[in-house]
């Protein structure tokens, strides 16, 4: 066991910090964006985003979560060929069906421009989308082949490098007048570049030296069965995550978008965190799964909840207090209608890193129908709920039903968690919310009291609250001093 938590300490560790300082260069990307285009333009930007999002829903049809899940499961067991067929596989039919989605999306460029974007001078923008997604696939199908190999620290990197050569690379594009191309041409190059720098270590490296592949009906039958269903999930996810600003243009304006396209990202650093969590909960829980360790299983997904719990909910309640000023701070006074938008989406932020954690163990031990079921369902509810609410309270109401959505997913998903592996969500995990619920009020008191304007009362305000949320912890024994020893030496060590 210990092995294993040393693993996944270690494993966590890098992966959230090298994801949570892609995640700060991602803010200052967004900054650079909202303080270079105006709100419509940004909300542009969002809105093409989201369409073509749904459009490349079905690259790969599932072979990439296939891919993840079935080469952690014939590592583990020392099987290299099969590892291998898995990975050849999967690869062509991604490659394959990415390629017929951006052509299919070129071809029909000139009826998206003026049907849903509503202006034939953007056929330009949206071939180049088309081509963005075709190169954001390859360097997706990369990461995953990084997750699938439990490459955490390489897979980290990776990610962190994406995020800041785009950054690097779209600020000059701005400055030379480029308006919403820049960030476009800036993922493409930035695609390009990650293809360059990894494409030859993947085959020297990682990917197991195996000469002859035979086929194998029986391993491609199973990469279709569990990954069809995963289409689905995906709909779902997208639904909950791309539908509010899909139905806002619709509905709505694109100066909207832009708005609401300002509270999401700061709601989505918790689907950081996520990230983190799946990169090493996936891999790893397909071998425990496999190998029939259930104890263990059940041990580490009770200690997981615990964890995100106690990392989260400060940061949630962080955010709800200081949403506004937040706002400000990143995109500028002209977002401030997204400070309301902010303090309802946090809460969606996370109820989506949640039901996320359920779906990891569920997507590792094959369960990929009930996610399915579950992600759709979550997704459904969102769209329906997005057509009674957004017209009634605008920007708010798009914010409320993705909050809906999530915490349906994860009651949902908790429930065949525990019937699968008896895990319970105990007393330990409601006095960390407790806990949470009580240092959110004291600093709702603290910000009623003394305004917070600038950086340094806002810094003096977050240090006050994490004094008093760890002061809670260890005085109420939510957390020990052996607990905290324990960690750390299982990372060092």
């Amino acid at each position: 066991m210990t092995n294993y938590t040393q693993r996944a300490v270690k494993g966590f560790f890098w992966v959230f910090l090298m994801t949570m300082l892609g995640a700060v260069i991602g803010y200052v990307y967004r900054m650079v964006l909202a303080r270079n285009l105006t709100v419509e333009e940004y909300g542009l930007f969002y809105s093409l985003y989201a369409f073509m999002s749904l459009l490349f829903l079905f690259r790969g049809l599932g072979m990439g979560q296939a891919l993840v899940t079935y080469i952690s499961k014939y590592i583990a067991n020392e099987k290299l060929s099969e590892a291998k067929i898995v990975f050849n596989y999967c690869v062509k039919i991604i490659g394959a069906t990415s390629v017929v989605l951006a052509t299919s999306a070129l071809i029909l460029s000139k009826y998206i421009a003026i049907h849903y974007l509503h202006s034939v001078e953007l056929v330009f923008e949206v071939r180049l989308f088309s081509l963005l997604f075709l190169f954001q696939g390859i360097d997706q199908t990369m990461a995953q082949i990084l997750t699938a190999f439990q490459k955490h620290f390489k897979y980290a990197s990776f990610q962190f490098i994406r995020q800041i050569l785009s950054l690097i690379i779209v600020i000059p594009l701005l400055k030379f007048g480029l308006k919403i191309q820049a960030p476009i041409f800036s993922y493409i190059i930035t695609s390009l570049t990650l293809l360059v720098l990894y494409f030859s270590w993947f085959g020297k490296k990682l990917i197991p030296k195996i000469k002859r592949i035979n086929k194998n009906k029986s391993i491609t039958k199973q990469l279709w069965t569990f990954g069809l269903p995963t289409i689905f999930a995906s709909l779902g996810g997208l639904l909950l995550q791309n539908i509010d600003t899909f139905m806002i243009s619709i509905l709505k304006t694109t100066s909207d978008v832009g708005i609401y396209n300002s509270a999401v990202p700061i709601s989505s650093i918790l689907i950081y965190v996520s990230t983190a969590v799946s990169t090493v909960m996936i891999p790893m829980t397909s071998e425990l799964w496999a190998k029939k360790m259930y104890t263990h299983l059940k041990e580490g997904i009770e200690q997981i909840y615990k964890y995100l719990l106690l990392v989260t909910l400060p940061l949630v309640g962080i955010i709800t207090i200081l949403s506004k000023e937040i706002v400000i701070l990143l995109f500028g006074k002209q977002y401030i209608a997204g400070g309301a938008v902010l303090k309802i989406l946090i809460f969606a932020g996370l109820m989506g890193l949640l039901s996320t954690t359920n779906f990891n163990v569920l997507f590792a031990i094959g369960e990929t129908k009930k996610i399915a079921q579950y992600t759709l369902f979550g997704g459904a509810i969102n769209f329906l709920l997005n057509l009674l609410l957004i017209p009634a309270l605008g920007l708010k109401g798009a914010a409320i039903t993705t909050v809906i959505g999530y915490t349906l997913m994860f009651v949902l998903g908790f429930i065949h968690v525990k019937s699968k592996t008896k895990v319970t969500f105990n007393k330990g995990h409601f006095l960390v919310i407790f806990i949470g619920a009580i240092t959110t009020a004291i600093g709702i008191i603290i910000n009623s009291q003394f305004k917070i304007n600038n950086l340094i009362s806002g810094a003096l305000f977050v240090l006050v609250l994490a004094i008093i949320y760890c002061s809670i912890l260890i005085t109420t024994k939510t957390v020990t001093v052996k607990e905290i020893k324990e960690l750390k030496s299982k990372f060092i060590s």
